[in-house]
């Protein structure tokens, strides 16, 4: 399903808690080309320049690899949502996930690269960081799942965040519009691979100061007005080991 329409949205999503994420979602690669520019611009005042990345995929179907069907790429509690699949190229994208100097850091790179790989998207190995060998809960060379990671080192509410998706709801990554449940699910995934990664900073090397209030952050506080463009706006209020 495909409405054929181009599309600049932007919503406020509950993360957990108080924690509101400004999410954009779109399928018009100016939007995309606006919203990179914005990061660039935080990342000149960020001493550790990393954003957050996570892809969908296209549903699997045997006769064809699967595809990029939405990249989420997230910084503080901004959430870019970009329905690939229903796009034009966005040279931008292209030129921004090639960029030496910027980290993006990702739970479980291992599918990511071979799908971003199929549509010809390539990110150096050494800017691509994958959270799961960075932090381990469980030991014993086991992996952490996001959700595992997430409830232990955001909030105990993302103890659900995946089974609270329900596995055939993945076929549908390229139908748009997305769905709400869609959209606040690839919402949430590209925020916590963001979070996770700056809260891993703090952890692992002491990085205290990562705990203060950016001027980042505050520019990003809720607020009323969404983004010009919008053809609708909704609210969703959803509801550690380590507290900050």
């Amino acid at each position: 399903m495909d409405d054929k329409k181009l599309t600049t949205e932007t919503h406020r999503i509950t993360a957990h808690g108080t924690t509101v994420l400004e999410v954009v979602y779109t399928n018009m690669p100016e939007t995309v080309e606006r919203i990179i520019a914005m990061y660039e611009q935080w990342l000149k005042k960020e001493k550790y320049k990393f954003v957050g990345l996570d892809i969908e995929y296209t549903r699997w179907v045997s006769y064809k690899p699967q595809g990029v069907a939405v990249v989420q790429l997230a910084m503080c509690n901004h959430v870019l949502v970009y329905h690939f699949c229903r796009s034009e190229r966005c040279q931008a994208l292209d030129h921004f996930l090639q960029r030496k100097g910027i980290t993006f850091a990702s739970v479980d790179t291992r599918g990511d690269k071979t799908v971003l790989g199929n549509d010809w998207i390539l990110i150096p190995d050494e800017h691509h960081v994958d959270i799961q060998m960075e932090f381990r809960i469980k030991g014993g060379g086991k992996r952490d799942s996001m959700a595992d990671l997430a409830e232990a080192i955001i909030d105990p509410s993302y103890n659900t965040m995946k089974t609270s998706f329900p596995k055939e709801k993945h076929d549908y990554w390229e139908w748009k519009p997305l769905s709400p449940l869609h959209l606040e699910y690839a919402a949430k995934d590209g925020y916590v691979s963001y979070e996770l990664y700056r809260r891993i900073l703090i952890i692992k090397h002491g990085l205290r100061h990562l705990l203060e209030p950016s001027q980042l952050c505050e520019r990003l506080r809720p607020r009323e007005k969404i983004d010009e463009g919008t053809s609708s706006g909704w609210k969703r209020q959803k509801g550690n080991i380590y507290r900050w």
